[in-house]
């Protein structure tokens, strides 16, 4: 219940400043999108969906499953939803940057440590 009413606050805060900032990279012209007053809106579902499914991968990183999965796994989603993203404003491919492999491989590093002190 509190997850849900934190993640709404912050989706009302945030979605209208997103929505300022897509239009001003109309009038830029760095984006194209046909709904830009719900595209803040669009991009922050898209977001809060995106923590989720990472909130997920971390929990299975908690449980021991395998290392290099899960940085394929991540890596992939995280890509996958910055697609979406850059679709929906009518970006350029890859216009947004994506995790790589190595930035991932020292957050996982430092996510066990943090775990394993943790349990002492």
């Amino acid at each position: 219940m509190v997850r849900q009413k934190v993640d709404q606050t912050v989706f009302e805060q945030r979605a209208p400043l997103l929505t300022e900032i897509v239009r001003q990279g109309m009038q830029e012209g760095s984006f194209i999108t046909t709904y830009p007053e719900k595209s803040g809106e669009v991009i922050m579902s898209l977001l809060q969906g995106m923590g989720n499914t990472h909130g997920k991968f971390f929990r299975l990183l908690e449980q021991g499953h395998d290392d290099v999965r899960w940085i394929q796994e991540v890596g992939t989603t995280h890509a996958a939803y910055m697609d979406a993203i850059e679709r929906v404003l009518g970006a350029p491919l890859h216009a947004f940057a994506r995790i790589d492999a190595a930035a991932l491989h020292v957050w996982m590093m430092a996510l066990k440590e943090n775990n394993q002190k943790q349990r002492i």
